[in-house]
């Protein structure tokens, strides 16, 4: 196991560069959670992720009783295949829509 980075490499690496944590640990040969770890220690902020977060789902431009209907014509998997999706997003899509339903 490498040792911690110290303080000034990352400085150099993480601020200055502005390499991700996970390209900071690969130059230096250690593991991201290391490099995580050592900025916490050294009181260095880290950014925020970047592309982390829910996603708009592309089958929200359908309309939910199409999307119904499709299934109980020719089935989940061939729904989900004309759609471009898996079927395990087209299951969890219609029952968050039917939860949210519930609530409202």
């Amino acid at each position: 196991m490498k040792a911690r980075p110290d303080k000034k490499t990352l400085e150099r690496l993480y601020i200055k560069e502005k390499r991700s944590i996970r390209t900071t640990a690969s130059k230096l040969g250690c593991s991201k959670d290391l490099v995580a770890t050592a900025l916490k220690e050294y009181g260095i902020p880290t950014r925020p992720k970047v592309g982390i977060g829910r996603r708009k789902s592309q089958l929200t431009k359908y309309r939910l009783k199409d999307l119904k209907a499709s299934v109980k014509r020719q089935g989940i998997r061939a729904t989900a295949r004309d759609l471009g999706v898996s079927e395990g997003t087209l299951r969890h899509y219609l029952k968050v829509v039917k939860q949210r339903r519930k609530e409202s």
